[in-house]
């Protein structure tokens, strides 16, 4: 795998790229809703074999990121 920046992890044996970024919980909560504004922590991954992708989010996305991070090069 080759860490491309901070954010950005290439893994070329499976053609993933990994986006370590953050999100909002809830996108459509108004002021005054208990997730108006509330962020967590995402790992976007996406293929180029695919047209879809996928994500990981919360504390499952930090372990993610630390396993990746642990397991790559800089490039």
């Amino acid at each position: 795998m080759w860490k491309l920046s901070d954010n950005m992890i290439y893994d070329p044996t499976t053609t993933a790229l990994y986006e370590y970024s953050e999100r909002q919980v809830d996108p459509y909560a108004k002021p005054g809703d208990e997730w108006y504004g509330k962020t967590e922590k995402v790992v976007w991954i996406s293929r180029s074999a695919e047209a879809a992708s996928t994500s990981v989010a919360g504390a499952e996305a930090d372990v993610l990121w630390q396993y990746l991070e642990a397991n790559s090069l800089v490039r």
